[in-house]
């Protein structure tokens, strides 16, 4: 029998970890590339200088830049099994014939004591030189994914960002952060004009007021009332003592 302490368990999971992170890290740089660029631009105040349309354009596609390399990442998530984490550990200890899947093994066939001792032998020289072996550092090989070194733009964007926004680095990014829409003006006020035509026996001219008056204000009865309202969709209104009468509409907003 084998004793778990003949399998450098700790060691393989050590080596697992490496591998995860070798094969992840190709996948994985895209998405800091793009946070580096985009805190880069946001530390150089370039963005709140856009119209506020643009500004919200590019704060689109840098969350769809993101969201497309995270999912990517997600959706190709490696897988490292004990046989890929022996042969790395074997590698970095430089030694062959495999000696982590003797310590696992079995013989495919009862053996006599010849045998047995032969056997014993084998496994005694493979936990041995399993006992040597470490991890060794991670080796991602980047130069293989990126060959144009296109990762070091993004790096030299927050470089010149830091540089800029020096000692302004959170409200600068907060602006980047927020678009600055111009205020939406309120839609002005219908105009409305008002004539009183008295009755002819008063002898008084037609008055117009440009606005109703604030105080209460005297005509001789019989008058005739005459209001327009201009700048309105709406069907006003006007509230009477005796009810409530509708403007009828001239077309174009005036009534």
């Amino acid at each position: 029998m084998i004793a778990p302490d003949d399998i450098p368990a700790r060691r393989l999971a050590a080596v697992r970890r490496t591998l995860l992170w070798e094969r992840l890290w190709p996948r994985l740089w895209p998405l800091a590339g793009i946070g580096a660029a985009f805190l880069g631009v946001a530390f150089t105040d370039l963005l709140p200088r856009l119209p506020a349309a643009w500004h919200a354009v590019l704060l689109g596609l840098f969350a769809l830049a993101l969201a497309g390399t995270l999912g990517f990442a997600l959706r190709h998530w490696p897988r490292v099994d004990r046989a890929q984490a022996a042969r790395r550990l074997e590698a970095d200890g430089g030694v062959a014939h495999r000696p982590l899947d003797a310590l696992i093994d079995r013989p495919a066939t009862p053996l006599d004591r010849r045998g047995a001792r032969l056997w014993a032998a084998h496994l005694a020289g493979a936990r041995r030189v399993a006992a040597t072996l470490r991890p060794g550092p991670p080796r991602p090989r980047m130069a293989r994914h990126d060959p144009h070194a296109l990762r070091t733009i993004p790096l030299l964007i927050l470089f010149i960002g830091l540089l800029a926004g020096w000692g302004d680095y959170g409200p600068r990014l907060a602006r980047a952060l927020v678009p600055a829409w111009p205020p939406v003006a309120a839609p002005a006020p219908p105009d409305l004009d008002i004539w009183v035509r008295p009755p002819a026996y008063s002898g008084q001219p037609e008055g117009h007021l440009a606005a109703p008056p604030r105080d209460p204000m005297a005509v001789p009865a019989g008058s005739l009332l005459h209001l327009r309202v201009t700048g309105t969709r709406a069907t006003p209104a006007l509230d009477l003592a005796g009810g409530r009468k509708r403007f009828e509409s001239l077309g174009g907003g005036a009534w």
